[in-house]
């Protein structure tokens, strides 16, 4: 999910933070749990209909594959990368360990590994091709607060 995700080399964080200058930070998350991603975006108001039109030609791109092997490689190390960060403090290690019990299902960090990094050019369009925009809002704050 190169164009996602929030990294620095990632197409959302690419094209609305730094091409459109429309917001100080662009990523999303997943929560593998219920099956949802989250895109957040810090932008002003005024660049609220420009933001949303962005992100969404950048979900269109992925699920017609307008990504590169390169993308896809250099997401994948990053991934990787953070995941063994997590697990080199106590912390993360109980949060890796937390997600197995909730999931109900016992992950080897070698398995997530080989997965991640198995994972295909196809398999990221097919995922892309099911994510359905449920729910827009905006954070203000209160007028006279």
């Amino acid at each position: 999910m190169a164009y996602l995700v929030g990294f620095s080399h990632s197409k959302l964080f690419a094209n609305v933070r730094e091409k459109a200058s429309l917001a100080y930070y662009a990523a999303s998350r997943l929560e593998s749990h219920k099956g949802v991603m989250m895109v957040m975006s810090g932008i002003d108001f005024p660049n609220y209909n420009q933001a949303v039109t962005i992100i969404n030609e950048q979900l269109e791109a992925m699920r017609q594959g307008d990504f590169s092997e390169e993308d896809i490689r250099q997401t994948k190390a990053v991934i990787i990368n953070q995941l063994l960060e997590t697990i080199d403090t106590s912390r993360g290690l109980v949060e890796v360990l937390y997600h197995n019990v909730v999931s109900g299902v016992d992950i080897e960090l070698t398995t997530w590994i080989e997965k991640i990094d198995g994972t295909t050019k196809d398999e990221i369009v097919q995922a892309a091709k099911k994510v359905q925009l449920d729910t827009i809002y905006f954070l203000t704050e209160q007028e006279g607060a």
